[in-house]
């Protein structure tokens, strides 16, 4: 009886913690935490927190990238227009804002370029910064202005993303891209076919995408200069500010894509299609299916390439490497993995440090490899994913 009530404690007494926490305002969340400095002394004042805050998320948003600058060219000049934007077209924008969203700044007369960030508690020790992701809250006004051109910009878009990505495209989801994986490596397997594998992940991805950079792909995928200069005016003046407690830190301007902007997913995705584009041309794969050559899937920023063999697949991974090197994006060697299924001892992977595995853990489903069988294992209940 003594264990039960103590087990129907924990669940009630956690219950009511999750209530408490789902009851208190996102911006109070993370003021209540009292943050440590570098010296381990806890910060009690609550302009202390919210400096530390400001002074955390500064250095988040702002990256000291290296690209190749010859990448940069002269902006042709269009002899088009851009067309007038239609009282139907802010309407229909007005129309697909959400009710009851936060209106961001709106007390100054920059509050379409500025941004409020409220600190979200993930996991770890909340007593530092680095284990609170962010969230930004946008002006209504500028929301409205973002609505029109993601209408004109998407459909662009559409046109010129290669049908390997998948991320943030309607229709489109994860759950298509591991049937892709799992179909290709079915196949490969059951010709006895030797298949490998690079699952690529960048550091900071959606924080490293270099704006010139951006301004020059948005150009070279023949986006309409009107809203590529638009776009522009709006991130030079970007700047964000903690909110803590009903109280708003100093504006500090920001270097990265616009969290919480309707834009940031597309123009990310046109800026790895760059990148792509660069690193497969003369790139011949060895993988087809059904008499299609394939050599990645993608998902946003995760990317699996595909290569008949461990040379082919050092070749195309020193590609990659190279291009978006260029254009300051940068690989993490602690999370991307190389997997395989062969039939001889593969030569050695020698661009990273990384782990060969048989086997890649994602999206809840384990696909395990073998000479014999590729198997969808169920759903992993009692495994928690990092």
């Amino acid at each position: 009886d003594a264990e039960v009530a103590e087990c129907f404690q924990a669940v009630v007494g956690g219950t009511f913690a999750a209530l408490n926490l789902l009851d208190t305002p996102v911006d109070e969340l993370a003021g209540d935490i009292k943050p440590k400095d570098k010296d381990g002394n806890i910060f009690t004042d609550r302009d202390q927190v919210l400096k530390k805050w400001t002074e955390h998320c500064s250095e988040l948003y702002n990256f000291d990238l290296q690209p190749d600058l010859t990448i940069l060219t002269e902006p042709i000049p269009s002899e088009e227009d851009s067309p007038p934007v239609l009282k139907a077209e802010v309407e229909e924008a007005v129309r697909r804002l959400k009710p009851g969203k936060s209106r961001g700044v709106t007390e100054s007369g920059r509050s379409w370029a500025q941004s409020l960030v409220i600190p979200l508690p993930k996991k770890g020790n909340l007593k530092q910064c680095q284990n609170y992701r962010t969230i930004s809250l946008i002006s209504h006004p500028s929301k409205v202005m973002l609505g029109v051109i993601h209408k004109r910009l998407k459909a662009k878009s559409e046109e010129v993303l290669a049908e390997e990505q998948a991320g943030f495209r309607p229709g489109r989801s994860t759950t298509e891209q591991i049937f892709n994986c799992r179909l290709i490596t079915e196949k490969y397997l059951q010709h006895q076919r030797e298949l490998f594998h690079n699952f690529i992940d960048f550091k900071k991805a959606f924080d490293r995408v270099w704006h010139d950079g951006l301004w020059q792909v948005l150009r070279n995928f023949k986006i309409d200069e009107g809203i590529v200069e638009i776009v522009k005016a709006l991130y030079e003046r970007t700047s964000s500010a903690v909110l803590l407690n009903n109280q708003i830190g100093d504006f500090f301007p920001t270097t990265i894509v616009r969290q919480g902007c309707f834009l940031s997913p597309i123009f990310f995705n046109l800026f790895l299609e760059q990148i792509m584009l660069e690193a497969l041309q003369d790139h011949h794969t060895s993988i087809s299916i059904n008499g299609r050559a394939i050599c990645n899937l993608r998902f946003a920023d995760d990317i699996d390439l595909l290569a008949g063999s461990n040379q082919e697949l050092q070749e195309l991974t020193n590609k990659l490497v190279e291009r978006a090197g260029a254009y300051a994006m940068e690989f993490s060697t602690e999370k991307s993995k190389v997997m395989g299924s062969f039939f001889s001892k593969p030569t050695p992977f020698h661009l990273f440090t990384i782990e060969f595995m048989f086997f890649h853990r994602h999206f809840l489903m384990l696909l395990c490899f073998s000479r014999q069988q590729v198997e969808e294992c169920s759903f992993l209940r009692r495994t928690r994913l990092p």
